[in-house]
């Protein structure tokens, strides 16, 4: 009797099979990702990874990450796992906006902030802008630098008490009142920051173009400095600061 041949069985093995998840979808927000629409403390947005919100003047900084979403700002900190709220905003006295999180998947959260009442920021924050034609005074227009000289040259001390009219070339820090700033020329305008310390959310930021000014106070009730660019010259400024 024969054998059967026998037969070479080529083992192949099994080919895994692709899973797809497919992602949550985020329910739409009333205001998308607008967040200037909650400048006046109501709105509802939505936020991936991170977002700085301005919230009555007072910056927050929301970031949003797989099991948790963490708020900055105001003085305070908020930590949120999954949805949850409505919880204070801190920073403010009398009313006080609230936040909530209603939806919140991975780096994805929707947020709504509510107000009743107006809230007044516990810290003077917001800056004041001063249009030209407004009555509190009358800008001129700013002037080429040939043809004009700052009374306090570069000398920037001056500036310190209020009172002073300077330089500025590209750069340049300068402490009025009680806040340091830091200012950039670039072409024939001029940005002015001061941050705290302590808090480096909490900041005056200004722009000055020649078509305004800029007010503010460094206490709540102090005194009000106000900035104005009075010539340019490409990287050039001449800067006049003035007390109310």
């Amino acid at each position: 009797m024969s054998r059967p041949t026998p037969v070479q069985v080529e083992s192949v093995p099994a080919t895994p099979v692709a899973r797809t998840s497919t992602p949550a979808i985020a329910p739409a927000a009333k205001d998308g990702q607008n967040y200037k629409a909650c400048a006046d403390g109501n709105c509802e947005v939505l936020i991936r990874g991170s977002a700085v919100i301005a919230v009555y003047g007072v910056l927050f900084t929301f970031t949003v990450a797989e099991g948790s979403f963490d708020e900055r700002g105001g003085g305070g900190f908020l930590h949120v796992s999954g949805i949850g709220g409505p919880a204070p905003l801190g920073g403010f006295t009398g009313a006080e906006p609230a936040l909530e999180v209603t939806f919140h998947e991975g780096d994805t959260a929707v947020v709504a902030i509510r107000t009743i009442g107006t809230p007044t920021p516990t810290r003077f924050r917001t800056p004041i802008a001063i249009a030209t034609a407004s009555p509190r005074r009358t800008t001129p227009p700013p002037t080429k630098l040939p043809i004009y000289q700052p009374a306090d040259g570069t000398n920037y001390e001056a500036c310190r008490d209020g009172h002073c009219e300077v330089l500025l070339h590209r750069s340049a820090k300068i402490t009025i009142g009680n806040l340091p700033f830091d200012f950039t020329v670039t072409n024939g305008a001029v940005h002015m920051l001061s941050c705290r310390q302590d808090n480096p959310l909490d900041c005056y930021d200004f722009h000055l173009d020649g078509s305004g000014g800029a007010g503010w106070s460094d206490e709540p009730g102090g005194v009000m400095y106000d900035a104005n660019l009075k010539a340019y010259d490409g990287e050039d400024a001449v800067l006049s600061v003035t007390t109310e």
